[in-house]
């Protein structure tokens, strides 16, 4: 069986637990997703605690905690699928993301590919992004793509561009020359 939490709007937990917590035993896994405009804050605890196996995916939103804002502890042999690509991820005494992980789990390598930060979550940050300071004392991930082109069989040449994750470029004109025929 899979559990999943979809959060779309505000969780604020006021006492000393956790704002959101899933657990999976046995084969089972579970999930949380956070949106655009979901909020979630916990005065005294984690913001999102996760146990046993699942997935974690944060497309925007904010999470505020007092100690990890987001915690996963993946069990021995079990899998966590994750993804970061927005959102605004905030820890006064603890780690913006903290996975702990048992014997043979998996676990994603370079997840955070965009969202900002109190603290930068750099074991999970892979190398094509930018990470900028911002003004406030958070820090923004940004991931860079580096756009190529190919003559497909025509000559010439054409300069890689690069772009940033989720925004519009104008393209080059071609300058290549097509085949014969």
């Amino acid at each position: 069986a899979r559990a999943r939490a979809e959060i779309y709007g505000s969780v604020n937990n006021q006492s000393l637990g956790t704002a959101i917590q899933t657990q999976s035993s046995g084969s089972g896994s579970c999930g949380v997703s956070v949106y655009k405009d979901a909020g979630i804050a916990s005065r005294q605890g984690y913001g999102i605690r996760m146990e046993g196996a699942g997935a974690l995916e944060i497309t925007g939103g904010s999470i505020e905690a007092y100690e990890n804002a987001v915690f996963a502890c993946i069990a021995e042999g079990k899998t966590l699928e994750a993804s970061v690509t927005g959102g605004k991820i905030l820890s006064q005494n603890g780690e913006t993301i903290l996975i702990e992980q048992g014997e043979d789990t998996i676990v994603p390598a370079g997840f955070v590919v965009g969202g900002t930060f109190s603290k930068i979550p750099t074991a999970y940050v892979p190398a094509n992004c930018r990470i900028t300071e911002n003004e406030d004392g958070t820090f923004t991930v940004i991931a860079e793509y580096t756009v190529t082109f190919q003559a497909n069989g025509g000559s010439g040449a054409m300069a890689s561009t690069k772009a940033d994750r989720e925004t519009t470029i104008s393209l080059p004109e071609c300058a290549y020359t097509a085949p014969d025929g």
